[in-house]
């Protein structure tokens, strides 16, 4: 029974736009693939020891880092309005890695870190999520029933 039953993982890639986050006029805008359950991602995530409550910060940090890396490695694959001193810069896993921990160990004008790893884990928020990844639905009358 159910011999044939096929399950496959959303192909689709999305953009992500980075609220707030602007190396141009325009913010920074992500492109993924689908990072949850079955994905390498996914796998190699589900590996990593979640620091305990009462972690230091250098810990948490370093958790924090390591996922953003796996996410720059396997779930980001492109990029769009990212610029360092008015050149382009180019998509690789490592440089999205390089903005990922900017974003993490941020600091505001006194010096003092203020890191946004809300902004990464919304990254890994949508990621992890399959319906973010689908083809949209059809409107009706696009299928001739409108």
């Amino acid at each position: 029974m159910f011999e044939t039953l096929e399950y496959l993982a959303p192909a689709r890639t999305v953009a992500f736009t980075l609220q707030g986050v602007r190396t141009t006029k325009e913010p920074v805008v992500l492109q993924l693939v689908y990072g949850g359950n079955g994905s390498t991602f996914f796998n190699e995530f589900a590996k990593l020891k979640r620091p305990s409550v009462d972690a230091s910060q250098a810990e948490w940090t370093a958790w924090r880092e390591r996922v953003a890396s796996l996410l720059a490695s396997h779930v980001v694959v492109g990029w769009e309005y990212v610029d360092d001193k008015g050149a382009p810069v180019p998509f690789t896993p490592e440089n999205c890695a390089a903005l990922f921990r900017r974003l993490i160990n941020l600091k505001d004008a006194r010096g003092a870190t203020v890191g946004r790893w809300d902004i990464v884990e919304g990254v890994l928020l949508y990621a992890l999520d399959p319906d973010n990844f689908r083809a949209p639905m059809p409107e009706p009358d696009e299928l001739g029933k409108g």
